[in-house]
């Protein structure tokens, strides 16, 4: 399934204004929700993600990764390519976190693994959508975040009409498990606002 397909389900399972909340590949689901709907989608949450297309030296790596995992080499991806490359520095010898995140790939296997690299390598360029946004967007990024960095996030909240910016010490990509007191502390802080907004 495509990025374009996956919005367009989750905008025909859900009725009315919608107000996305995604997390790095779920944030590219989301902004590409804002582009087939954008009279529906009434604000955004964008967390860790990336509004544009796959880097060409991701995309070239991807197929590569992708025959990996079907010989079945899974586990060593997630365990000496992945994890280190999206967490802090502080939390790369968290055996807990780490051992949370290898869990949670491995449960969703290989099949998944492959579709949603697939997914992530045919994406489009959607940084137009957040140049027409109209709505409040709130960016949460990891201090840290390897895969998408503090920068990128800046330049993605420059080009939004209503944008907040928060960037989170202490974490990498993973922002919601590293640092889950800040990240919900500042979620809620921004979701109060905007139903303040909405009720006046």
């Amino acid at each position: 399934m495509t990025i374009d397909e996956m919005a367009s389900s989750l905008l025909a399972t859900h009725e009315g204004p919608l107000l996305p909340v995604g997390f790095s590949m779920g944030g590219i689901v989301a902004i590409e929700m804002a582009r087939q709907a954008p009279d529906r989608v009434k604000g955004l949450v964008l967390i860790d993600t990336n509004a544009g297309a796959d880097l060409p030296a991701r995309a070239a790596a991807r197929p590569l990764q992708q025959a990996r995992v079907r010989a079945g080499e899974l586990d060593v991806i997630v365990a000496d390519e992945l994890k280190p490359a999206y967490l802090a520095t502080a939390n790369r010898d968290d055996c807990r976190l780490k051992s949370l995140l290898f869990d949670m790939a491995m449960e969703l296997g290989n099949d998944v693994f492959i579709a949603q690299s697939e997914a992530l390598r045919l994406r489009a360029d959607n940084w137009p959508v957040l140049d027409d946004f109209k709505g409040p967007i709130l960016f949460l990024c990891g201090a840290e975040d390897a895969l998408c960095p503090p920068a990128l996030h800046q330049a993605m909240a420059a080009r939004s009409a209503k944008s907040t910016l928060h960037i989170i010490a202490g974490a990498g990509h993973m922002l919601p498990l590293e640092a889950p007191r800040a990240f919900s502390t500042a979620l809620g802080d921004w979701l109060n606002v905007q139903t303040e907004a909405l009720t006046q």
